[in-house]
């Protein structure tokens, strides 16, 4: 299951309206910051992401094994959902990242990074539990 066009410009119709969203509450607040904020959140996502399909979307078979259990789906079907559900995590730490910026702002280096794993893991997590189940047998 790789993204198709449709979902990839939903997914970018998404994050942009999301975005226009934080920058409406906060505004000039974060201007300053917003660019390199977006940068560091896009290159974390970007080598999550090259990871991730290096190995072959292993890190989405861990959360579908937690989630389906190993006899939950054929193996032909269950190899292509776990690197779609890899590249959704990859995708996850975008946004994660930057709202955790404005909703923890005193949290800086490691610590914001921890935080951005941390809602970015529970959130692919949710994502497997709503996908797993609208897959056929």
């Amino acid at each position: 299951m790789l993204m198709s066009t449709e979902i990839i410009g939903l997914l970018v119709i998404l994050a942009i309206l999301a975005l226009g969203t934080l920058y409406a509450f906060k505004g000039s607040s974060i201007s300053e910051q917003w660019w390199s904020w977006i940068r560091s959140a896009s290159l974390a996502g970007g080598l999550v992401f090259g990871i991730g399909i290096l190995t072959l979307g292993l890190p989405g078979m861990m959360f579908l094994e937690v989630v389906a259990g190993s006899n939950g789906l054929p193996a032909d079907s269950a190899w292509p959902l776990a690197i779609g559900i890899t590249q959704v995590g990859a995708l996850i730490i975008v946004p994660s990242s930057l709202a955790l910026r404005v909703l923890v702002p005193h949290a800086r280096g490691w610590q914001h990074a921890g935080l951005t794993a941390l809602m970015s893991i529970v959130a692919t997590f949710l994502f497997t539990m709503i996908i797993v189940p609208a897959q056929p047998p």
